[in-house]
């Protein structure tokens, strides 16, 4: 996979269609891929509520969007020096990067790591949650979400 520091060169093959409702399809990868993602960034807690209920109004027809895996926003990762995004143009970036459902915990039961892609750095990271208790909703970073489903 491309990543702008550790893998430059890297390349995902893809072959995206652009379905003219919402979302796009990588027939390489069977992945059918929300366009726009959330329309702000979300606390992870929010980002899990946003993509139920995209679940509950049955976007676009189907009731089975999720958050992506690490390796599945990875496969959508682009180098483009030009443009100053890393991502195919039918996608909509946002300015912030993205939540995956890839996640796990340190020792300290206070604080949790979780993988996000950041498509404006072209970057794939671990970030570290601290969570504060006063926040309301857990973890008070926000980012935001793009909900994928499999389209086969």
């Amino acid at each position: 996979f491309y990543d702008r520091r550790w893998n430059p060169y890297g390349l995902f093959d893809n072959d995206f269609v652009d379905s003219g409702d919402g979302t796009v399809t990588d027939k390489a990868t069977g992945l059918m891929w929300q366009k726009d993602g959330s329309p702000k960034p979300l606390t992870l807690k929010r980002a899990i509520y946003y993509i139920g209920s995209l679940n509950e109004e049955r976007f676009m027809g189907y009731s089975d969007w999720r958050m992506p895996t690490i390796e599945e926003l990875a496969s959508i990762l682009r180098g483009n020096e030009r443009s100053g995004t890393s991502t195919d143009p039918l996608f909509t970036t946002k300015r912030k990067p993205y939540w995956s459902s890839d996640s796990g915990y340190i020792e300290d039961r206070y604080l949790k790591d979780v993988w996000i892609v950041s498509f404006v750095e072209g970057r794939i990271i671990l970030h570290l949650l601290d969570n504060d208790p006063r926040a309301v909703f857990g973890y008070p970073e926000t980012y935001y979400v793009r909900a994928v489903r499999s389209a086969r």
